[in-house]
């Protein structure tokens, strides 16, 4: 059925469901009159934290490298070129978790991203059944004109890197070295996951538990 959740619980709630289940939407439901009053996103759950969050005295964790704590993914991050093929980006998208594909150039250096949100551009533009189609010719559908690509390095603290998607309003960052090469990805999905389902950080030696909930919860109420 649905997956939804009530206007009463709270927005760690909230994240933990959009988490565990794996979905980017999560319709708020009157649970008398049975009517939709919200849709929640990570995006939009950031943007309600966010004025908290930075206002607040931050755990010292929130000032390590996002990699260290293992924030991002760095492994097997695929790439491709403006001249690799829509079908490459379709397989990828089908086998793994990522939403989203660096396009580098002939120096591997970092020039634009396909993401699956893109493959909603070419269907609706009757393009979705030409797998020989190629990354450049996608990226020209877009409605929108091209957007810089938004980067950060794996030695940037989680809460530089917390602070750049939010001012950008974007999902995701690229992850690159001192040469535009490209090291991995963070996304919300990413931070979210960390904050929700983190160890304790204070001390990297140490992995402590915490309470996560009653953490999360001095953002949401200042």
């Amino acid at each position: 059925g649905l997956i939804s959740i009530d206007p009463m619980e709270t927005l760690f709630t909230a994240a933990k469901i959009l988490l565990e289940k794996k979905i980017h939407r999560l319709p708020v439901i009157d649970p008398r009159s049975g009517n939709t009053l919200y849709i929640l996103t990570h995006k939009r759950i950031l943007n309600h934290i966010y004025p908290y969050l930075i206002e607040s005295k931050l755990d010292p964790f929130f000032y390590l490298p996002i990699q260290s704590m293992g924030v991002g993914t760095y492994k097997d991050v695929k790439q491709l070129k403006y001249d690799s093929k829509l079908l490459q980006a379709m397989e990828f998208f089908a086998k793994t978790k990522i939403s989203a594909i660096p396009i580098v150039d002939d120096d591997l250096k970092v020039v634009d991203i396909y993401a699956r949100f893109d493959v909603i551009t070419l269907a609706s533009r009757g393009k979705y059944n030409d797998m020989d189609i190629t990354i450049r010719d996608c990226l020209q559908l877009r409605s929108s004109q091209k957007v810089e690509v938004l980067t950060c390095k794996a030695t940037d603290s989680l809460i530089d890197v917390i602070k750049s998607i939010y001012r950008a309003q974007v999902h995701r960052l690229v992850v690159v070295d001192d040469t535009r090469h490209v090291v991995g990805l963070v996304s919300l999905s990413d931070l979210f996951r960390f904050l929700v389902f983190r160890t304790h950080y204070s001390r990297p030696e140490e992995s402590e538990a915490v309470d996560e909930e009653k953490h999360f919860q001095q953002f949401e109420f200042g």
